[in-house]
């Protein structure tokens, strides 16, 4: 088991293309040029290879990761399960980094229980200079840095003459392919099998993925055409198609341009060595030519019937464009393939979707010149556009519109004093003598007692004055009794005003005097605010264009937003001739009695209220907003 590890410095040597020196005539060599010809495809030959090259490094482990007509092809080769469960957690980033990164890479490895070090070698997969369609990964037994990287070099060799020796294959095939077209498609006859296929995604992956291998491209995909909307459906090589994406934004987009310019289009590099060139010049197949580094890009258009069903779109290295024969013989071939994909998208909609497509059907077919609902609606057309012009109807006014108290009631403290208790809060409802908030009496009480031991003694002074028969005494402790007894009137008054009362039935609305307790407050001081039930309007807020039609007396209709099952009629009474800002909003100002206040109707409440204007023509009050606009951009020109 590999107890620790020591990742060398990844080797970045460039792998061996096509094109350069063929390796030495070694047994390793020898064996993948037999299995190359013995091969029936592909991918056979990568999976013998694969066994072919842990042989020769006697490999406990090895890993391949390959691009396929049918996806991703994935192979693994180990002597025993544990050395699966051991290297291919540490393996698998290599790989991927292999391939992604076009490098060849090396790591080391320590392995404390065997007392041995192995190397991990990783080398990308390339069949021509300019594309790489997979990594192959060995690990192999070492003793140090530098004989890691001798067998890295070697390893790099032997992947790069796989490459080479699949390439013929892959040139075999499309040569078998070109001489069997011309005879039919017998070479699709895995393809043309469309009740094989559970849904379209299943058809149109297999389709591109054969198509890709057979035509030697890098790239294919199919979009289905519905409703002139095109969607697709699949890309060769990905199992999930992100429509986000840039690579697929720039299919998408190439797809639509062929869909409207309704031919075949291409954009490559002119070829003058080419027999049959085809190459057009549309601006969206020219972004993704230079998107993917100068590479052929084509588009084929699929129809049935004379309409176009489905988009082929093409895309293979620069060095192979493609010729119009080549393009009308994919087409050819595809054709056939065209009526069973569109069964089996029909028959995967959902429920929504065939109602959607039904719904479309009938209504093309009922306003076709020839039937008789579109006479029947043509009919109505007219009448109702006599009725427009010629009738008239009422025009209603709609504004906003606030219930408001028609007078608010401000209950002041009638004189310095601290506030000793509050027994309601804003927004309670009060009856008429319900106890709002007490004021301190106590020196008011202490004042009262002193001045009536004032008047006490002054009544007792006059008394014993009279009894004594001294006049001028008896008069001034009368008038001592008189001044006593005005002071304790006063303070009475104020002691009875400090428990402040409601003075009618209503709603508080402002005023919270709870947190005030204890606090001193002058005299004439607002306390609380308010708004009797029984005495509330409506107040409505006319914005400018509809304020020249308010007049007092119109019948107005209104909602709150509180409950807008239940309308209400009241009349105008009064429009304010000056705007004001409301809500940072320049409105006129109309006030409408209400006849009756509902129970639930609270101060503040919001709605919409309807004014009856008049009757005017109906194409007036259905156009006389446009018509005013027009009118006023063209006096300010």
């Amino acid at each position: 088991m590999v107890q620790s590890s020591h990742p060398s410095q990844d080797s970045t040597a460039n792998p061996q293309r096509v094109g350069e020196p063929a390796a030495e005539q070694t047994p390793i060599v020898t064996a993948l040029r037999a299995a190359a010809e013995q091969a029936s495809s592909k991918q056979d030959f990568y999976r013998t290879a694969l066994r072919k090259l842990a042989t020769h490094f006697d490999a406990p482990f090895a890993l391949m990761n390959l691009d396929s007509p049918s996806g991703t092809m994935d192979d693994c080769v180990s002597h025993h399960a544990s050395a699966d469960e051991r290297w291919k957690p540490l393996c698998s980033g290599m790989l991927l980094d292999a391939r992604y990164r076009n490098l060849s890479v090396a790591k080391l490895y320590d392995s404390i229980a065997l007392n041995k070090s192995f190397a991990a070698l990783a080398a990308p997969v390339g069949e021509d200079a300019r594309s790489t369609i997979g990594s192959l990964l060995v690990v192999t037994q070492t003793t140090d840095k530098n004989s890691a990287q001798a067998q890295l070099t070697e390893f790099q060799t032997l992947v790069a003459l796989a490459g080479t020796l699949a390439a013929s294959i892959q040139r075999k095939s499309e040569a078998d392919t070109s001489s069997s077209a011309s005879n039919g498609s017998a070479g699709w006859s895995g393809l043309t099998k469309v009740a094989e296929h559970q849904s379209v995604y299943e058809l149109a992956f297999a389709l591109v993925n054969g198509l890709k291998s057979r035509v030697g491209c890098d790239q294919v995909s199919l979009g289905l055409v519905h409703q002139q909307h095109l969607r697709v459906l699949c890309i060769s090589g990905l199992d999930d198609l992100y429509p986000r994406t840039p690579g697929s934004r720039l299919i998408h987009h190439a797809m639509e341009e062929c869909l409207d310019a309704g031919e075949m289009v291409c954009y490559q590099l002119e070829s003058d060595q080419l027999a049959n060139p085809v190459s057009t010049r549309h601006l969206l197949h020219k972004q993704w030519h230079h998107a993917t580094g100068n590479s052929c890009v084509a588009t084929v258009p699929l129809e049935q019937q004379g309409q176009r069903v489905a988009i082929l779109s093409l895309r293979r290295g620069a060095n192979r464009p493609f010729r119009a024969d080549e393009l009308q013989r994919i087409q050819q071939t595809v054709l056939p393939l065209v009526p069973g994909l569109l069964l089996l998208a029909r028959a995967g909609r959902g429920l929504h979707q065939h109602l959607m497509d039904s719904a479309r059907t009938s209504i093309a077919r009922w306003i076709s010149p020839n039937h008789r609902v579109r006479r029947a609606v043509a009919a109505t057309v007219g009448v109702l556009s006599l009725w427009c012009l010629l009738g008239t109807t009422t025009h209603h006014v709609t504004v906003p519109c606030e219930v408001v108290p028609r007078h608010l009631r401000q209950i002041a403290a009638p004189f310095e004093a601290r506030i000793m208790a509050a027994h309601v809060r804003p927004g309670d409802r009060v009856e008429a003598g319900q106890l709002l908030l007490e004021l301190d009496t106590r020196e008011l009480e202490l004042k009262r007692a002193q001045l009536k031991s004032q008047q006490s003694i002054a009544g007792l002074e006059m008394t014993r004055a009279l009894q004594s028969h001294q006049h001028a005494p008896a008069a001034q402790a009368a008038a001592r009794a008189r001044m006593a007894s005005s002071e304790l009137a006063v303070v009475e008054g104020r002691i009875a005003a400090a428990r402040i009362c409601a003075p009618t039935t209503g709603y508080l609305l402002l005023g919270d005097v709870v947190p005030r307790v204890d606090e001193i407050v002058p005299m004439g001081e607002p306390l609380v605010q308010l708004a009797p039930a029984d005495d509330m309007q409506i107040e409505l807020h006319a914005p400018e264009f509809s304020a020249t039609y308010l007049q007092a007396g119109q019948v107005v209709e209104f909602t709150t937003n509180a409950r807008p099952d239940q309308q209400h009629r009241c009349h105008l009474h009064r429009v304010e001739v000056a705007a004001e800002i409301i809500q940072g909003k320049n409105v006129f100002v109309a006030e409408a009695n209400l006849q009756a206040t509902p129970e639930w109707l609270r101060t503040g409440m919001t709605g919409v209220a309807r004014v009856d204007a008049g009757r005017q023509p109906i194409w007036w009050v259905g156009l006389h907003r446009l018509i005013d606009s027009i009118r006023l951009q063209l006096w300010k020109l």
